[in-house]
């Protein structure tokens, strides 16, 4: 399992290095990191920051096609799932 923990984290540093906001990426996981071992941190900020990421759209959330007073319209797509819990 290390191994394969390891082996994402390579390829998540490889992706972080073609996208702009990089730098806010790797302090958002040095964070994660760091108050997984304070229980009641890791608490809160499982609730307030990881599990508010599952509800955020990303490039798998196709655009939405509605009719919008007789008028098809194209909205951004929303996604409604819930995390883990």
């Amino acid at each position: 399992m290390e191994r394969y923990n390891e082996r994402c984290d390579k390829t998540i540093e490889s992706e972080l290095k073609s996208i702009p906001w990089a730098g806010a990426v790797k302090v958002f996981r040095r964070v994660s990191s760091s108050v997984k071992n304070i229980p009641k941190v890791r608490g809160i900020w499982q609730r307030l920051a990881l599990k508010s990421l599952y509800h955020l759209a990303g490039p798998d959330c196709p655009p939405v096609v509605a009719d919008q007073e007789n008028k098809w319209v194209i909205r951004e797509g929303i996604r409604r799932l819930k995390g883990p819990a």
